[in-house]
């Protein structure tokens, strides 16, 4: 009997020791339904488009140590198209279901924050429901630079310098969210890669972002 009583205690004293060192996740819903763009010529096309997962998020918030507040988007310049490509491939290989290791490939690889006109953080702030999201970033006749929320005008993007994505011919862009490989300073060219992401905190304090909603990428100029 007495050695029952022996294994019985030296199991649960197995239980408890090696059960406080489990990892605990906090699971983050990311934007879905994004119509990937690849460069688009057409001016009625140049625009990224996605929906704002509010409505699984909130409800994955509700009562918990995880506050949802909303969606951003990132972005990132590039004056060469087989540069900006290949860290494409890599972020998308980074971008596995329910980590934050997309976010992590964006932070590392110097992407930037959208921020708008009527300045929000973040971009898009949460609702109670899903939210349909579309986003220009320069004139292109008759289309103006906006980011419409539910067919509500928001603001007009800007880069992170809170200059305007709006680039005149010649124009030798600086900035840390430009990536100027093989850049040819006699006639450059840029293009624009932009990814959006759901952001919500844990215990009020630190921050935790979904996977990565891929949105493509345009010329700018």
């Amino acid at each position: 009997m007495a050695r029952k009583v022996c294994i019985v205690v030296f199991f649960i004293a197995f239980l408890l020791l090696f059960s406080c060192g489990l990892d605990v996740y906090y699971f983050v819903e990311p934007p879905f339904n994004s119509s990937v763009i690849v460069n688009p010529s057409d001016p009625s096309e140049q625009y990224f488009s996605f929906t704002a997962a509010d409505a699984s998020n909130s409800e994955i918030s509700a009562g918990g140590n995880v506050n949802f507040l909303g969606t951003d988007i990132y972005y990132k310049i590039y004056s060469d198209l087989s540069t900006l490509q290949s860290q494409r491939n890599s972020i998308n290989s980074s971008n596995t279901e329910y980590t934050e290791n997309g976010i992590n490939r964006l932070n590392n690889l110097g992407f930037q924050k959208i921020s708008s006109s009527n300045y929000s953080d973040p971009l898009i702030k949460k609702a109670t429901s899903n939210q349909s999201v579309s986003i220009r970033l320069f004139y292109s006749d008759p289309y103006d630079a906006e980011i419409i929320v539910n067919q509500n005008d928001i603001g007009k993007p800007l880069r992170y310098n809170g200059e305007p994505f709006e680039i005149s011919a010649g124009t030798i862009l600086q900035g840390l969210d430009v990536n100027t490989t093989n850049l040819d300073e006699s006639s450059p060219s840029y293009y624009v890669l932009l990814y959006a992401v759901s952001v919500s905190t844990l215990n009020l304090s630190q921050r935790i972002y979904s996977s990565l909603c891929p949105l493509g990428y345009l010329q700018l100029l």
